[in-house]
């Protein structure tokens, strides 16, 4: 017998996971918080991953297993998991990360204290499968409003510590979509317009590093796909048509160099901060947004010198605008 109502449902996509499944479905089967659901998506393996999901279930009235005829891929498994779920919020899992003790119950409790915020993630920890060595991820940004300016440059949400409020997905009908392995990251800028994303400062999840993740085997396509999930972000949202040789600069170090003398970004931030910055970010947001968009744009995008220094200077003023424009801060104002 399955869970009725759980406050939260777990979505796991499974797809020849089996080295690693059984220490992934532990974790979350010893959580410190019980109240949940864990919904498991067999992606048409060809290994013993199947036989272990089954185990479980007969061990765990908490866990569902579906079975794909065929395989979707990681967005399409993911998307079938959540049109199985029944919790309040739905809690993203991956099958070869372990997610600590307390992060369940200190997302819920914050979801929970913060109405106006609908997806919440947190840091991890890097285990390196071959060293077996534990390191921590790039701290990510906490405050709601920094993430929002941040999506643009970078996803700045890690997406195995990460739990949405289940109405997310059915108010604007949004779901993932085939954009392996950059799928989250293509979710959330979908997202980004119309609710507020925040970061605990937790460390949530350990990730693991192996040859078989999908971001490794991927790693080309990733690249790529970042670049087109961008430019049709901003071309989207600022009707500006970015060339593809612009975005395809991305990580080059010749163009990071150039850049920063085709440009003097720094200057322009500063000086219309001081002119039009009054969308309630505090002191301290403010200086970071400044300090930081020279940075992010040298070590992202590569405006060559024919383009005019106008683009930039467009895209990020409209960026920063949407965050009075389509919210109210009164949504922030629990935070």
């Amino acid at each position: 017998m399955s869970i009725i109502n759980p406050k939260v449902s777990v979505v796991m996509p499974v797809y020849n996971g089996e080295r690693y499944l059984a220490e992934a479905i532990e974790s979350i089967l010893k959580q410190t918080f019980s109240d949940f659901e864990l919904i498991i998506v067999d992606d048409a393996s060809t290994d013993g991953s199947i036989d272990i999901l089954l185990k479980y279930a007969k061990l765990d009235n908490r866990i569902r297993t579906v079975a794909n005829e065929v395989n979707l891929g990681i967005a399409g498994a993911t998307n079938r998991g959540i049109l199985e779920a029944d919790g309040e919020y739905i809690a993203l899992m991956d099958q070869d990360d372990i997610s600590l003790r307390e992060r369940f119950e200190i997302e819920v409790a914050f979801l929970t204290e913060h109405p106006g915020i609908s997806v919440v993630g947190g840091n991890s920890i890097k285990l390196d499968d071959v060293d077996y060595i534990l390191y921590k991820r790039r701290k990510v940004l906490e405050s709601p409003k920094l993430i929002r300016w941040s999506l643009l440059f970078r996803n700045e949400l890690q997406n195995p510590t990460v739990m949405i409020r289940h109405h997310v997905f059915k108010e604007l009908g949004y779901k993932y979509e085939a954009y392996e392995p950059s799928q989250d990251y293509h979710l959330w800028l979908k997202l980004n317009n119309y609710y507020w994303f925040a970061n605990l400062p937790n460390f949530l999840v350990i990730h693991r590093l192996h040859k078989t993740n999908a971001s490794a085997i991927m790693s080309e396509k990733h690249r790529l796909t970042l670049n087109h999930i961008r430019r049709q972000y901003i071309l989207e949202n600022f009707k500006i048509s970015l060339p593809k040789e612009i975005v395809d600069g991305l990580t080059k170090p010749e163009n990071i160099k150039a850049i920063k003398n085709a440009l003097r970004i720094s200057d322009i931030i500063i000086r219309w901060e001081r002119e039009s910055f009054t969308w309630g970010l505090n002191k301290d947001e403010k200086n970071f947004i400044c300090k930081k968009t020279s940075i992010m744009i040298n070590n992202i995008w590569f405006f060559q010198n024919r383009h005019p220094l106008m683009i930039p200077y467009v895209i990020y003023s409209g960026l920063l605008k949407t965050l009075n424009h389509r919210h109210s801060t009164e949504n922030l104002s629990s935070l």
